[in-house]
Formats: C-alpha cells, sequence, structure tokens
C-alpha cells in the first residue's frame, strides 16, 4: 500500500511539472511558468513589456489603467464578467540585460482564461 502512495506521489510531481507548474524543486516547469500567482520573468524593457501587456488587453477589449514608478508598473483592468485584477512589472537585471517579472494579482476571484491569454503574450526568458 506506501508503494502505491509513492508511486500516485511521484506521478503527481511529473504531472505539475508536465502542466507548468513549480516543483519541488523549484525550477520552472516545461512551459516556463511558475506556480500560480509569481508569474514569469519575460526579456524587455520594463517600458516595452508594459506596452505589450496593454496591446494584449486592448486586444481582449478590455481598458487598462497604467500606474508608474521607477521599478514597477501596474495595469489594472476588469474582465468582461467583472473581475478586477492588475498585472504587476517589476524591472529585473540579469548579466548586464534587463528583464521583467510579470505576475497577476486578481481583487477576488480569477479568471483563468483571461489570465492565460495575458500571460501567453509576454514572451518566457531564455
Amino acid at each position: 500500500m506506501a508503494k502505491a502512495g509513492r508511486m500516485v506521489c511521484a506521478l503527481g510531481v511529473i504531472c505539475l511539472s508536465l502542466a507548468g507548474c513549480r516543483t519541488t524543486g523549484g525550477y520552472p516547469g516545461a512551459f516556463g511558468f511558475l506556480a500560480a500567482g509569481e508569474g514569469q520573468v519575460v526579456a524587455g524593457s520594463l517600458d516595452s513589456v508594459s506596452a505589450s501587456v496593454q496591446a494584449s488587453l486592448k486586444g481582449l477589449g478590455l481598458a487598462a489603467t497604467v500606474t508608474q514608478n521607477a521599478e514597477a508598473v501596474r495595469i489594472s483592468s476588469c474582465t468582461v464578467t467583472g473581475k478586477s485584477f492588475t498585472v504587476v512589472l517589476t524591472r529585473q537585471k540579469r548579466d548586464g540585460r534587463e528583464q521583467t517579472h510579470v505576475r497577476i494579482e486578481w481583487d477576488s476571484g480569477s479568471d483563468s482564461e483571461t489570465h492565460q491569454k495575458i500571460m501567453a503574450d509576454v514572451k518566457v526568458a531564455k
């Protein structure tokens, strides 16, 4: 019985890894995404990624309100079903290259379809 439990656990870890969720080793899964809420890091400046996210939202027919400071941009919007969210972009430097961390914060209840569409429009950094 214990062996069957370990096999189920191992299968669960493999499925989570293939689904792109964060595994116990702390590495992004097969699709380059981190666990829900953690977002992804993309190659590109804060300004260019901000413009890309705003274009994605516009393409989805969603209005956006942008607030910015030196190191972060917050893009607030609302889905067609009324679910409010904020895309948070944070500047990061790695090996002399500028990258941007992207995550989505949902105010109350998420919309996985909208979440996936926005994140899919942002290319994962290599």
